[in-house]
């Protein structure tokens, strides 16, 4: 059973490594994540006017220098790092890393706050389509019993 939000907007990627497995995947939204490690940041103006909303943005395991546990980390496409995502929110994101599901995020909103900025980015996962089979009219089988009648 799936019960998180496909986005069918933003499925799309005009990634050019895309494999098979991506062509028959979905994307799902998982939660909006506030950033932190965003104030007096060195030019994070600069790095910040060069996102544009809805740009893919990655998670990297970072180890915290005043923590046992590791931080997932926000970089750009060309690797430069705008923050990373609160403890709170972070535990999803890392079990599905460790899964080895494709996680990845959008900016969805920046704008100045204080001494920084309050960047929004929307977490996104790629799950495999669940895809019922067809008997030879192109009628869809019943879940449970792959379509065979039973005596």
């Amino acid at each position: 059973m799936c019960d998180f939000f496909v986005d069918e907007e933003n499925e799309e990627d005009n990634d050019e490594d895309n494999d098979e497995d991506e062509e028959e995947s979905e994307v799902i939204y998982l939660s909006g994540v506030a950033l932190s490690g965003t104030v007096n940041k060195k030019g994070i103006t600069e790095l910040i006017s060069r996102i544009k909303i809805f740009d893919k943005l990655f998670f990297f395991k970072e180890h915290a220098e005043n923590s046992e546990k590791d931080l997932i980390a926000v970089r750009t496409e060309e690797g430069e790092r705008i923050g990373h995502v609160p403890e709170h929110k972070a535990l999803l994101i890392d079990m599905m890393m460790d899964a080895g599901k494709r996680v990845y995020g959008r900016l969805e909103k920046k704008e100045p706050m204080g001494r920084g900025f309050k960047i929004v980015i929307g977490v996104y996962a790629r799950e495999k389509k669940c895809r019922r089979e067809q008997d030879s009219k192109g009628n869809r089988k019943k879940a449970g019993n792959n379509g065979r009648k039973y005596k």
